[in-house]
This record gives C-alpha cells, sequence and structure tokens, in this order.
C-alpha cells in the first residue's frame, strides 16, 4: 500500500510540474514527502443487549489492546439510567441519567470486564464495540 500511495503523489507531482512547464510564469518544483504510517483502527461489536425494565446485564470484556471502546443506547422509557459498573458491581459511571426517550452513546478507554446496569421502564437495546489497532 506504501508503493501505491508513493505512487499516486509521484505522480500527481509529475503532473503538477508538467502543467507549470507549460505556462508561461514562473517555474515550480513540488517536493513530496512520505512517512510511514500506521495500520488503520477497525472496530469490533463486543456484546449486545436487549431487554425491558431495569437489569444488569451480563459482563462484557474490552480487550487489553482496544484503543477506546463505545456504548451506545436507544431507551424508551420515562426515566432513563444507565450506570457502568466494575466486574465486582461497583458503579464506575454514570452514562445516562435522562427523563424520556434516548439515543445516544458513551466513549470509554480501559480494558477488563464490566457491566451495565438499565434503569428504565420501556424497552432499551444497548450495543458494546471496542476499536483495535490494525486491520480487520
Amino acid at each position: 500500500m506504501r508503493n501505491a500511495v508513493i505512487g499516486a503523489l509521484a505522480a500527481l507531482s509529475l503532473v503538477a510540474c508538467s502543467s507549470a512547464a507549460h505556462s508561461a510564469g514562473p517555474k515550480t518544483a513540488v517536493a513530496v514527502a512520505v512517512s510511514p504510517t500506521t495500520a488503520p483502527a477497525h472496530a469490533e461489536r463486543v456484546a449486545s443487549f436487549s431487554g425491558t425494565g431495569t437489569q444488569t446485564t451480563v459482563p462484557f470484556v474490552i480487550a487489553p489492546s482496544a484503543l477506546s471502546w463505545q456504548t451506545t443506547w436507544s431507551v424508551a422509557g420515562h426515566t432513563d439510567v444507565i450506570t457502568l459498573r466494575s466486574a465486582g458491581g461497583q458503579a464506575i459511571a454514570q452514562l445516562v441519567n435522562h427523563v424520556g426517550k434516548t439515543l445516544g452513546h458513551a466513549q470509554r478507554q480501559g480494558p477488563g470486564p464490566y457491566s451495565l446496569t438499565i434503569e428504565t421502564d420501556g424497552a432499551w437495546s444497548v450495543f458494546i464495540d471496542q476499536t483495535l489497532p490494525g486491520p480487520a
């Protein structure tokens, strides 16, 4: 892939230089610097949960190599609270505290086992995705 990028940039430089050669103005040289890049990151679904009413999910595990992870939710209750919990059940963070239907997401970092407590009187769904280094 790096060679393809270098080739494309070289072709672009050649076109820029040759079109400048046909103009009447001053001649301009184009320099292109290419630095190595890291492989792109990719997302991976860790868990998905759905239900009605107040529940605590089974634990899910975020990989040690995860760059970050995201919780995405849709809750249709009148009062909605989503709490992130440690493996031992201790509250770590309140992700949502909202009156009425809510859609949203929260970005987090840190590996390990977690669970969520969803407190609502309506239907809900939650998705957990982690971002891992490198290609899929």
